[in-house]
């Protein structure tokens, strides 16, 4: 990790986060099959149906603050996401609307809590 970076905060950051986005694709999953649809499940598909570019995870594992930054722009991109299925759903289907709204704060969170860490002093 790069000097004087909070890498122990940041490694519990990602394992949890990677547990709280596996549930959500399972909610996500779920309500789509609700609605009668398939869930793109293979995710060589997944980029074709997103709503921001796949980007590729840095090799230089040295750059924590950049990882950090690529990762508060992948939360971006979900807000935005989820912000315009919030928008697309409100009084029209309120499943959808609350797993949306439930979701769309926990990427809220997490963008929050990437900022703030980057926003640290380090030595």
């Amino acid at each position: 990790m790069a000097e004087g970076f909070p890498g122990e905060e940041l490694a519990e950051h990602f394992a949890e986060e990677a547990k709280d986005e596996l549930g959500d694709a399972g909610k996500l999953a779920r309500r789509i099959t609700e609605l009668g649809g398939d869930p793109v499940v293979h995710p060589k598909d997944w980029e074709a149906g997103a709503h921001a570019p796949w980007t590729a995870p840095r090799q230089d594992w040295a750059d924590a603050e950049g990882i950090v930054e690529d990762q508060i722009k992948a939360e971006r991109g979900a807000v935005e996401a989820y912000n315009n299925l919030v928008k697309m759903t409100f009084g029209k289907d309120p499943v959808t609307y609350a797993l949306a709204t439930e979701l769309l704060s926990d990427e809220v969170g997490h963008e929050e809590f990437l900022e703030n860490l980057l926003a640290k002093p380090r030595k």
